[in-house]
């Protein structure tokens, strides 16, 4: 398995981060595709290709960006993860991947 670096790692968890802070501005939940996004980001965190997981991401901030002024978004019925389940995620990997010093 390939070791990123610390600043890698952690400017990934601040991006993930971050993206939830914006979705919550808007006051809602993750639509499909960004909560679909979301978690596999999480997974490739979770299993260490945090490479591919900005690959996942760096769309994402354009996606979410896209939605902050739109009126009429279709709401999701799904609530399969919502902002605190991922930020719990996000915790979990932070857990187990502590940043050196």
């Amino acid at each position: 398995m390939v070791e990123y670096s610390s600043s890698l790692k952690g400017m990934l968890h601040n991006a993930f981060d971050l993206m939830l802070d914006q979705i919550a501005a808007l006051k809602r939940e993750p639509n499909e595709r960004e909560e679909e996004g979301l978690v596999r980001a999480l997974g490739l965190m979770v299993t260490g290709s945090y490479e591919r997981a900005a690959e996942v991401l760096l769309p994402m901030t354009k996606m979410i960006r896209a939605t902050e002024g739109a009126t009429g978004l279709a709401r999701t019925t799904r609530k399969l993860c919502t902002i605190a389940v991922l930020r719990q995620g996000l915790r979990q990997i932070r857990a187990l991947s502590p940043l050196e010093p």
